[in-house]
């Protein structure tokens, strides 16, 4: 079941503190602040840590995995539709996904035109 409000939780952090959203990276923290995709704050802000930073190292993929788990579980997502949401690299795409999301507990797919 879509967890809407949980979705609109993690927008309005979002939202309110655009500088620590990045799609491109699942986590990082350092002296300037923290800086989350939406997997990882959907993760954060339930309380349940995300996996952060990225190391080249064995089991560092399986660690991202886990943080994207955790928040498909989190928000009642799909295989498919937390693909949708979660690797969505443009930020302002990703917030306007994720705000649908919010409002109707659907996830929208694009549409993408074939040449």
């Amino acid at each position: 079941m879509a967890n809407q409000e949980l979705a609109k939780k993690v927008l309005d952090h979002i939202l309110a503190y655009p500088e620590g959203h990045d799609q491109n990276t699942w986590g990082t923290r350092d002296e300037c602040g923290t800086t989350m995709c939406i997997a990882g704050w959907t993760c954060e802000l339930e309380g349940r840590t995300p996996w952060i930073g990225f190391v080249a190292k064995p089991g560092a993929f399986e660690a991202m995995g886990a943080t994207a788990s955790r928040a498909r579980e989190l928000l009642g997502l799909s295989p498919d539709e937390a693909e949708q949401l979660f690797h969505c690299y443009d930020n302002d795409e990703a917030l306007r996904r994720l705000k649908h999301f919010a409002d109707t507990g659907e996830v929208e797919v694009p549409d993408y035109e074939e040449d």
